[in-house]
């Protein structure tokens, strides 16, 4: 039989509004997924949790934290676990243990750890080889109000005159995804 993950979402309601691109932030959230179903080959369990938290005292890696309210986003899983020679060049830029050409360029984790600094977050990387690991991002809390959601556009609006569009992508899957979608949009 296949492998087996347990997905567990833990969102803490009502969570304080944070100011960031939902873009950039999707594909953070999207990076640790992916990096930790990777890491539980054999199948195990994938924690995802929100909560409003208060920091008053230094983050694992930081000499110095604005004290504060923050959204935490943990992600974890009970994967392989990061080793101790590895955990320091975790974010570096094409850093990967990964087999290149298969799964990635080892540009995942240098995103996350960009985006946390664009957004003046923090990163608290906990792992035990064999055991698993446990991602906390902090992102700060704003005072301001959800932007107003604006107005949706129909699908026709996105429609193309039938161009060839070329995909590029060293995934099959991700490949099939956008040749579909561009299809059905002509």
């Amino acid at each position: 039989p296949p492998p087996r993950e347990t997905l567990e979402p833990t969102i803490a309601p009502p969570l304080s509004n944070i100011q960031g691109s939902s873009v950039h932030l999707f594909k953070v959230i999207m990076n640790l997924i992916s990096n930790a179903a990777e890491a539980m080959s054999d199948g195990g369990r994938l924690t995802i949790s929100t909560k409003n938290q208060y920091i008053d005292q230094p983050i694992r890696g930081y000499d110095e934290v604005q004290n504060g309210d923050y959204v935490l986003l943990e992600v974890s899983d009970t994967g392989t676990g990061i080793s101790p020679e590895d955990l320091p060049r975790l974010f570096e830029p094409f850093f990967t243990k990964k087999i290149m050409g298969r799964s990635g360029t080892g540009l995942g984790m240098a995103v996350v750890w960009g985006t946390v600094n664009d957004h003046k977050g923090y990163i608290d990387v906990e792992s035990v080889s064999g055991k698993g690991t446990t991602m906390n991002l902090y992102f700060p809390v704003t005072s301001k109000t959800m932007a107003e959601n604006k107005e949706d556009f129909p699908v026709e609006s996105y429609l193309g005159n039938g161009e060839s569009i070329l995909i590029v992508d060293d995934l099959e899957k991700q490949r099939e995804i956008a040749s579909k979608i561009l299809s059905q949009l002509n």
